[in-house]
């Protein structure tokens, strides 16, 4: 059966990003077909294409959302991809973006009443959702698009990736001082857009290489040549919910998960990774046994999505 969709997924800079809502896009248009699917990017597209008549609206973007809320046909079902725990973030106001007011927060409470289901993409994305609501809440956790892996030359130093963008979300002052007391090894930042944090321009360390955006592919071949994986957030409401997709990238590669401030990378993911606070050097990531594999069999975008508009359809 067709449907015909509206997917709120971001905004139009997102479109060769590999964040979730773009690879959900993606599966929609490849599964429903490119004329029955919406996308809509919040901020770039005219308002007036939320009113017309959808068979469901996927919600994957929180940020801006009043227009769209406002604008669209209230018997339509909802459902609501939630990604990031949107309500601990100040959002500039869409009429005056120098001043910020709690959109995100309201925005969630709607969705949280109104949505038919939610998926979450980690399981700390539960926690916060009122009691009331949880009965309709489905965790799929995030994946990747699975590439070939084979063992490949690695890089002669031994190399941790961090692969990423948002610097106000990494603790860098704890990768500063993974760099300054471990100076056998390299640091090599991929993919971060900002600009280089001032920590680092006032240590100016040798061993810590910013490198250019890589393709999913290319960052793919890199990231094998590497030896760790490493996820470095500050602590706060905002990145306690995430469970990040370079977790999957790594696991990918083939090379273990360092993390450090991710409460969503729980036991689950043990197979993969391994917590700050267990080991006392670099080295001793190496002191244990990985299984990707296990965790790779059921990661792939494909299938989280086939589950996702499975309960989709179903509840229609």
């Amino acid at each position: 059966m067709s449907y015909k969709i509206l997917h709120v997924k971001g905004y139009s800079e997102e479109a060769n990003y590999t964040y979730r809502r773009k690879k959900l896009n993606d599966f929609l248009i490849e599964k429903y077909g490119e004329e029955n699917v919406t996308s809509f990017c919040i901020l770039d597209n005219d308002i007036n294409i939320v009113k017309q008549d959808f068979d469901f609206i996927i919600i994957s973007a929180v940020k801006y959302l009043i227009p769209v809320i406002a604008n669209i046909n209230k018997n339509i079902p909802i459902f609501y991809d939630r990604t990031d725990r949107w309500s601990s973030l100040e959002t500039p106001s869409i009429s005056n973006p120098d001043i910020l007011n709690p959109e995100a927060k309201q925005m969630e409470q709607y969705l949280f009443e109104n949505s038919k289901h939610i998926f979450t993409s980690s399981s700390k994305l539960i926690d916060d959702i009122p009691e009331q609501y949880r009965e309709k809440v489905t965790y799929i956790p995030n994946g990747c698009t699975l590439l070939p892996y084979e063992p490949v030359q690695k890089f002669e130093k031994r190399t941790v990736a961090i692969v990423g963008r948002l610097f106000k979300k990494v603790d860098m002052k704890y990768i500063i001082r993974l760099a300054l007391t471990n100076e056998n090894y390299d640091f090599n930042f991929y993919g971060f857009l900002d600009e280089k944090p001032y920590e680092i321009n006032a240590f100016n360390l040798s061993n810590i290489h910013f490198i250019e955006r890589l393709p999913e592919e290319g960052l793919h071949k890199e990231l094998c040549k590497c030896h760790i994986g490493l996820v470095s957030f500050i602590d706060s409401d905002w990145t306690s919910g995430m469970l990040p997709l370079k977790l999957f990238n790594y696991a990918n590669a083939h090379i273990p998960t360092l993390y450090h401030n991710c409460p969503s990378i729980t036991d689950e993911y043990k197979d993969i990774s391994i917590k700050d606070t267990e080991i006392e050097t670099l080295d001793d990531v190496f002191k244990r046994e990985y299984n990707y594999d296990k965790i790779l069999a059921d990661c792939d975008w494909n299938l989280k999505f086939t589950k996702m508009t499975e309960i989709i359809e179903n509840s229609l």
